[in-house]
């Protein structure tokens, strides 16, 4: 081998060294922003999927339901909140009031199928998205969550509000959080430590009250 093929044999192997050298540093740095990412949509307290996760999923299953809906089983939406929350951190400290957020972070991925999600919203709110759940299979599903939450707490509440998504709606992601949102205020208005939906609200409407 001449001299000429050995410098071109040797270049040829630091070529080759430095491809894998930077293979190996963009592998490490997809794998940090993924991380990051991961991070940037978890909740760091109850290790649950955040605010923002929440609503890149909702907009998700909307549009699912939206294009496949008459071929699809519903989705139902939870919209959870512990009941007296402020007077726990204001008479026990932040402290136990994590560790209740906590409490009801393993209510909910408790009673989960794996295809649910469950999400902290904000402060003592949580939602879960439940693919494949009408009105009744919902409500059976927030009873036990709350029913958990309640034997893990020695007996603290949470009040839940349920609506099955419906993707006709105009700017439906937030038109069906809001009808949540609604039935939850609803369960509170009625005494809270209990399940509500959509449907009670929309009847009281009607009825000419609420």
């Amino acid at each position: 081998m001449s001299k000429h093929e050995r410098l071109q044999d040797k270049d040829v192997l630091q070529w080759q060294y430095a491809n894998g050298v930077l293979a190996h540093v963009i592998a490490a740095q997809q794998k940090q922003i993924a991380m990051l990412e991961q991070q940037a949509m978890t909740d760091p307290l109850t290790q649950l999927p955040n605010r923002a996760a929440f609503r890149v999923a909702l907009d998700r299953e909307v549009a699912l339901q939206g294009r496949h809906g008459e071929e699809m089983a519903p989705t139902s939406l939870l919209l959870v909140d512990i009941d007296n929350f402020k007077d726990i951190n204001d008479n026990k400290g932040h402290q136990a009031g994590d560790k209740v957020l906590v409490a009801a972070a393993d209510a909910l991925t408790h009673r989960l199928r794996q295809a649910d999600q469950a999400f902290r919203w904000a402060g003592d709110e949580f939602t879960v998205l439940l693919p494949k759940a009408n009105l009744e299979n919902a409500v059976a599903v927030a009873d036990d969550i709350r029913q958990d939450f309640s034997g893990k707490t020695e007996g603290k509440t949470m009040s839940i509000g349920v609506c099955v998504i419906d993707p006709t709606l105009p700017g439906a992601g937030r038109a069906n959080f809001k009808r949540a949102d609604q039935a939850l205020y609803y369960a509170k208005e009625q005494g809270r430590d209990q399940t509500a939906t959509y449907d009670h609200v929309y009847q009281v409407h009607l009825d000419g009250g609420f």
